[in-house]
């Protein structure tokens, strides 16, 4: 049983994820904690050997390679594919393209540890503070998703980003949750559907990506409408009007 397991959902990122293996076993080997990383790998590239050789020399690394008739869901289904097989109090939640900084791990686990989260949201969205996080400038696209989920769903306006991919919560938040594999934001419905009643948030600058594509295209945005309508219907509220799908893409 491990303190914490770092899920990291990867597709195609063999320049990024040695990198971010490196970097993170740094910050949560400064913890203290009984920690794992799980690379959920959706990868049909050079990406495949390099995790296995990642794995081969660390315990602490383990790849659970889905074959691609498993991949049901996308990235949303690989974080479930994870939680399959994460033991551990806590559960963090990052992508492998290195815009998420592993340095804030520890970060994002304190509030947990503490006691006073049960839910830890990195946030672009938040004032500067100290220690050289700046702002960052923000598409108008990110910022018409925000303002449109949280406007059209009461939990989501508990944080100021409920669309991001850098988070971190206690597993009996999801436990008997039934969270879809489709679903276009993980974090979303861990919000609306999950059980906690304490929330935190830590700032940090979306960071340029080291290598590779973005997997995100202009079907993002219909998944996020139709996310969001459905958790509005689960909840018995009357439909929202939100902007056209192409305006509510992802950040």
């Amino acid at each position: 049983m491990h303190d914490v397991v770092v899920l990291v959902p990867t597709r195609h990122e063999a320049p990024n994820v040695a990198a971010l293996a490196e970097r993170a076993e740094m910050a949560l080997e400064a913890t203290g904690l009984r920690w794992r990383i799980v690379f959920v790998d959706d990868s049909d590239d050079e990406t495949v050997a390099v995790l296995a050789g990642l794995a081969a020399v660390s315990d602490r690394v383990s790849v659970l390679h889905r074959a691609p008739g498993e991949r049901r869901g996308g990235l949303a289904g690989a974080v479930l594919a994870g939680l399959a097989v994460a033991e551990s109090r806590w559960v963090a939640v990052m992508d492998a393209d290195l815009q998420h900084p592993p340095e804030l791990l520890s970060d994002l686990l304190q509030p947990l540890r503490a006691g006073t989260a049960q839910v830890v949201v990195g946030s672009r969205f938040l004032a500067p503070l100290g220690g050289g996080r700046r702002g960052r400038v923000r598409p108008a696209v990110s910022e018409v998703a925000r303002r449109s989920v949280r406007a059209a769903l009461p939990r989501a306006r508990s944080v100021s980003d409920p669309l991001g991919g850098f988070f971190a919560f206690e597993r009996q938040v999801v436990d008997d949750v039934a969270i879809r594999p489709d679903a276009a934001r993980v974090l979303l419905e861990l919000l609306v559907r999950g059980r906690w009643t304490l929330v935190a948030e830590i700032p940090y600058v979306l960071a340029d990506r080291l290598a590779g594509r973005s997997k995100a295209g202009p079907g993002e945005g219909w998944r996020l409408a139709w996310q969001v309508a459905r958790l509005r219907r689960a909840a018995g509220m009357a439909p929202a009007r939100l902007p056209s799908p192409v305006a509510v893409a992802v950040p």
